[in-house]
């Protein structure tokens, strides 16, 4: 058996000659190989189901039968058992007897009668021998698509493949890479975007999935777990928008640098507060460059479509404006690929190394967590008492940022806290967050669309009807929620300066 230990990134197909060309793969062996491969599975995904793939791939080494168990990601790198054997043509075999793994080969063995091709991949693959500590690194870059049903998906990504070598070598290489092209973590395998395909869920954003933490797990793996599920659902959509420029996937990377900087202000203790602080303020950088996109996309789909609908003496002109602000090429060129890439490539390597010696990684969250609502609750609470002594929108805005890291908080203390209680705390901050976002959304666009007031021509009218007809809907129910959240958070503790130093 062989341990497949690689790091998966994706870069837009733009990129692809740049990779070819670059000067730290130029002075070393490079072999171009054309692969034609096809995945197989039983009707009802018996493979699939059991965390195993199985690919017959034909190359200049002829064809070769590999069967690969599932490995979870950890930030875009793997280490996955996997088996392989050449074959003389396309016919698989009935015994599997190259598996080690006894259960993998019993059920390859049970279901070999009703295998069949479920997707296919074609790529040229260029690859370069990379010297490092240990050994040496199989850089491979794959342009090519990948086929599932009626439906096909391009392919471009690179593959950092240890021969020997140690993780933090693939992490320095695919770091120095970064440097000068875009490149970021990709969390899926080809055989998973092809299953995606067949489910019809490729073109679907990725929205967080749930990491719960359980009471004694020791801290630093829960930030982990965490980490890396973040950065998976930044990966994804990050690809997922450079492929289709879809709006949700936007949404879901902006939701993912939020949950990047919420749990790094929860585990500062763990951290180190200098090297959060620096974390918190390089993704918020980024997360600001994607702000002007957001903002115009939900003018568009959210302000000015529903206005078109609903006012149909006005149609004609709001279909018009909203029409001017519909997605195209032009708003697209912003997106800070390599700098969000760098960023997300260059932070996972260093908190494993800095969990690996800190003091309180061996200690059960919960411990850490106790400590860290409190002090997430009083952040809330003292920007509600600033809201209601000056209620305006900035003050607004900055509860709203208080009450994400909170409904984060919650997510990840499910298991930490009485199950009614958390019940109840998450209903109400989900519940004030719909209305809060809607205000800040409408502010965004109300400023957009208030420039549009000078002109003499038909977005004046149609942004004078927006702004009439969507602010008693959008901005009202936000403020009618401010009694009701300082009632919620009106809990007796310690009062005074919290964990992070604020006032």
């Amino acid at each position: 058996m062989a341990t497949e230990r690689e790091l998966k990134l994706a870069l837009r197909r733009r990129d692809a000659a740049r990779i070819r060309h670059h000067p730290l793969l130029s002075d070393y062996p490079h072999q171009v190989e054309h692969l034609h491969s096809e995945y197989f599975d039983t009707p009802d995904g018996a493979l699939r189901n059991a965390g195993v793939a199985l690919r017959l791939r034909c190359g200049s080494a002829g064809w070769v039968l590999t069967v690969k168990a599932e490995a979870p990601d950890r930030g875009g790198l793997t280490a996955r058992a996997e088996w392989e054997t050449p074959l003389a043509g396309r016919e698989l075999p009935t015994d599997f007897a190259f598996v080690e793994d006894c259960a993998i080969r019993l059920l390859l063995q049970r279901v070999q009668p009703t295998l069949t091709p479920i997707l296919t991949t074609r790529f040229r693959r260029d690859t370069w021998t990379v010297p490092a500590v240990g050994g040496a690194i199989a850089v491979s870059l794959d342009v090519g698509t990948i086929a599932a049903g009626n439906d096909t998906l391009p392919l471009c990504e690179l593959e950092c493949e240890s021969l020997g070598a140690s993780e933090e070598a693939l992490w320095a290489l695919a770091q120095r890479l970064a440097e000068s092209v875009a490149l970021w973590p990709e969390p899926r395998s080809k055989a998973e975007r092809g299953q995606a395909l067949l489910a019809g869920t490729a073109r679907q954003a990725r929205k967080s999935r749930p990491v719960r933490w359980q009471p004694d797990l020791p801290a630093g793996e829960a930030f982990l777990a965490s980490w890396f599920e973040i950065v998976a659902q930044a990966g994804t959509n990050l690809s997922l928008y450079a492929l289709t420029y879809d709006a949700e996937a936007l949404h879901q990377l902006r939701v993912a640098l939020r949950r990047a900087r919420a749990l790094l202000r929860f585990c500062q203790p763990l951290l180190g507060k200098a090297d959060t602080e620096y974390w918190r303020d390089r993704l918020g950088a980024i997360a600001r460059q994607l702000a002007h996109l957001r903002d115009r996309q939900v003018l568009w789909q959210e302000i000015l479509q529903p206005a078109a609908q609903g006012c149909p003496v006005a149609q004609h002109p709001l279909l018009a404006l909203a029409q001017a602000y519909a997605p195209n090429d032009r708003t697209h060129l912003p997106l800070p690929y390599r700098a969000l890439g760098q960023a997300l490539i260059a932070a996972t390597p260093q908190w494993q190394a800095r969990l690996a010696a800190a003091p309180l990684a061996q200690t059960p969250v919960q411990e850490l967590a106790r400590k860290r609502l409190k002090a997430l609750a009083r952040r809330v609470r003292r920007r509600l008492h600033a809201w209601k002594a000056t209620p305006e929108l900035p003050m607004m805005h900055r509860v709203r940022i208080a009450l994400k890291d909170w409904r984060y908080a919650l997510e990840w203390c499910a298991e930490l806290l009485p199950e009614k209680e958390h019940a109840k705390a998450y209903a109400r901050v989900r519940r004030a967050l719909d209305l809060l976002g809607a205000a800040q959304d409408w502010a965004s666009a109300s400023a957009i669309l208030e420039r549009h007031l000078r002109r003499q021509d038909e977005h004046a009218l149609a942004a004078a009807v927006t702004l009439a007809w969507q602010h008693p809907r959008l901005v009202l129910p936000a403020e009618a929620m401010m009694p009701h959240l300082l009632s919620w958070f009106e809990v007796k503790d310690d009062e005074g300066k919290n964990d992070d130093g604020e006032h």
